[in-house]
């Protein structure tokens, strides 16, 4: 009775035993077929951050399925079945009594399901990482960037200073029509009717940049002089505005260190340093030797312009200027400024085969703002000053049996206009004998009057208006003598670059000028420049290694340049509100060419259709064709498909991207 007792309270016991045994065996091989085909059940251990990766040091497991209860040991409560290993042996558990009361804490195992959640990670399993590489092909990724909208969206003009030029990421799918009969929004009409006024040509101011650039390697120079002068490599500049030096006292300060332009420590050189002494014909020898080889490559015109007299002829004894914004020309030394003058002129005519064409004896004159200390040479004089000086100019140069005739005044647009009010009729005569008027093309708008930059259209409209009527008043030429950012705020490149487009639109529509010069088209910033190079100072430091950038300008000027060449004349043309004077039209009869320009500084861009039906084909040449220019955000003159079309009525239909400037060209048409 007491042994079938005891086999009563065994057979519960090893059937319990059994039944835990066969759960946890049940749980371990779902445990261990999860893993699936995956090679070694170490496979788990690709996901470190899994749990799981503790049982590595059981590595036991692989072997008999038996073992594997030893690898749940990754958790705490399976460590109890290390004595479960006498299970095994099943009829020894008669002499093994004990271990049924161990058995109660076997249910404990059953909670080691909780490792199941090892297995739960599957959803994210190491299998379908594998497949993740092929998303890791993320070009696909940039697809779902939406298409660019039919009107690309440019960087708006805020964009970083020139001293950081922004990395352009968009390439813009420009939208350009072809030649077509469909007129746009905007309507322009090119008519044949000329404005009046031949267009003489474009070029640079040479004077700090060539008196640095002069002193380069001849290899380094004649690049330069290339890419600026060159009719066909380079931008075909044809027009040079040379300065005539003032030199310094050298008693007063041995360098005028004062009298320094970013990238040089002196001003210029002048041809007689003292009142007594002679003329020193090999000073400003670098400013000359640009100038050479700019006549070599093709300039055509040549003007001389004096910035200051001498110092020694000066009230202050200063070339940067005086007091008070009052006349620095000593009374005394009218005659002889005039003289000193035409004595350079004549020299480098009969030295250096340099004949100017016109000879400007002042710059900026009415403005008064050159003072003694200043950073740059300069000299005051008021309207009766400059009637007693031009005259006797005039005179000297004669007197020389000189063609150069005298230029006047150098002055800003507003200061050339408000100065008007001392020309009477008898005052006047001593402004005859001017070839032209030159002008210094600054304050003009920035295009954008929610800025607050510059002045507003409205004003510069009527400013450049009344300067058209002075020159018709004297029956006199305007050339823009002088021209850049100088009153612009901190802006992008492209923004200066279109600025400066729209701003030669504006003068040769509203003012009829014939000319444009630029300030400097060499230097160390983006913003004055055409082209950029590394520069040290002037004073004897060792020249930086030789590199060149272009600026924006530079290919808004190309543009310019091919579409306008020296003897093309200016067209009339009728711009629809909105347009702001934004398209200039230029006819070059010996081309056959007519070229029209489209600036857009706005934010929005322009839809503008060019209406060209005063026009028709040359029977007697090749067929129409047409060519579109873009220099915008981040292209540089780049060149825009267009079709022909021969309908009638013709127009081109250009779209302007906001901070663009757009040339077309069609060639073998003329006239009706």
């Amino acid at each position: 009775m007491r042994g079938h007792r005891r086999r009563s309270v065994l057979l519960p016991a090893v059937l319990l035993l059994l039944l835990s045994f066969v759960t946890l065996s049940a749980g371990l091989t779902d445990f261990v077929r999860r893993p699936g085909p995956a090679p070694p059940p170490f496979s788990p251990p690709p996901r470190p951050p899994s749990p799981p990766p503790r049982p590595p040091p059981p590595p036991s497991p692989p072997p008999p399925p038996p073992r594997p209860p030893p690898s749940p040991p990754p958790s705490p409560p399976p460590k109890p079945p290390p004595p479960s290993p006498p299970p095994s042996p099943p009829p020894s558990p008669p002499p093994k009594p004990p271990p049924p009361p161990p058995s109660p804490p076997r249910p404990p195992p059953p909670p080691s399901p909780p490792p199941r959640p090892p297995p739960s990670p599957p959803p994210s399993p190491p299998p379908k990482p594998p497949p993740s590489p092929p998303p890791s092909p993320k070009p696909p990724s940039p697809p779902p960037k939406s298409p660019p909208p039919r009107y690309p969206q440019f960087p708006p003009p805020s964009l970083p200073a020139d001293d950081a030029p922004p990395t352009p990421t968009l390439k813009p799918e420009a939208e350009i029509y072809r030649v077509c009969a469909v007129a746009g929004p905007a309507v322009v009409t090119v008519t044949s009717a000329p404005l009046g006024q031949t267009w003489r040509g474009w070029g640079t101011s040479l004077g700090w940049f060539a008196n640095y650039i002069g002193r380069l390697p001849a290899a380094d120079l004649n690049t330069l002089l290339d890419l600026l002068f060159h009719p066909t490599s380079g931008l075909g500049l044809n027009m040079v505005r040379h300065l005539i030096g003032a030199g310094f006292n050298a008693a007063r300060s041995p360098q005028m260190t004062y009298l320094k332009p970013p990238y040089d420590a002196r001003p210029m050189p002048g041809y007689r340093p003292k009142a007594s002494g002679p003329y020193d014909w090999a000073a400003d020898w670098r400013q000359r030797r640009v100038l050479i080889g700019a006549l070599a490559r093709g300039v055509d015109s040549v003007e001389a312009v004096a910035y200051s007299p001498p110092w020694w002829m000066t009230i202050s004894g200063d070339v940067s200027g005086g007091h008070a914004q009052s006349n620095n020309l000593r009374p005394r030394y009218y005659d002889a400024f005039a003289d000193y003058l035409a004595t350079i002129v004549k020299r480098f005519r009969d030295s250096w085969n340099v004949t100017f064409v016109a000879l400007s004896p002042t710059n900026e004159p009415l403005e008064g703002w050159w003072e003694q200390g200043g950073i740059q040479e300069g000299c005051n004089f008021d309207a009766p000053g400059l009637q007693k000086l031009i005259p006797l100019v005039v005179r000297a140069l004669k007197k020389r049996n000189l063609v150069t005739r005298v230029a006047g005044f150098d002055s800003l647009v507003d200061s050339t206009v408000r100065y008007k009010r001392f020309w009477s009729a008898a005052k006047q005569q001593s402004l005859q004998p001017l070839r032209h008027l030159s002008v210094h093309g600054y304050l003009f708008p920035r295009g954008n009057s929610s800025t607050g930059n510059d002045s507003p259209r409205t004003y510069v409209q009527q400013l450049f208006g009344q300067m058209r009527d002075v020159g018709r008043s004297l029956k006199k030429e305007v050339w823009v003598t002088e021209a850049g950012p100088l009153f612009m705020k901190e802006g992008a490149d492209i923004d200066i670059a279109v600025h400066m487009g729209r701003t030669i639109i504006q003068s040769v529509n509203i003012m009829g000028a014939s000319a444009w010069v630029f300030w400097q088209a060499v230097g160390n910033t983006h913003r004055w420049s055409f082209l950029i190079i590394p520069m040290a100072p002037i004073n004897g430091a060792e020249l930086p290694p030789f590199s060149v950038e272009y600026s924006k300008k530079f290919f808004v000027m190309k543009q310019l340049v091919q579409g306008a060449p020296k003897g093309s004349r200016p067209l009339q043309v009728t711009t629809a509100q909105g347009c702001h004077h934004c398209v200039a039209a230029f006819y070059t009869a010996a081309r056959r060419q007519l070229a029209l320009f489209v600036a857009n500084q706005d934010g929005d861009a322009y839809d503008v259709s060019l209406s060209i039906d005063a026009f028709a084909a040359d029977n007697s040449a090749a067929p129409v064709h047409v060519r579109m220019y873009r220099t915008a955000y981040n292209e540089d003159m780049e060149p825009i498909s267009v079709q022909a079309y021969d309908s009638v009525p013709w127009s081109v239909r250009v779209l302007a991207p906001p901070l663009s400037f757009t040339s077309v060209l069609v060639s073998n048409i003329m006239p009706k």
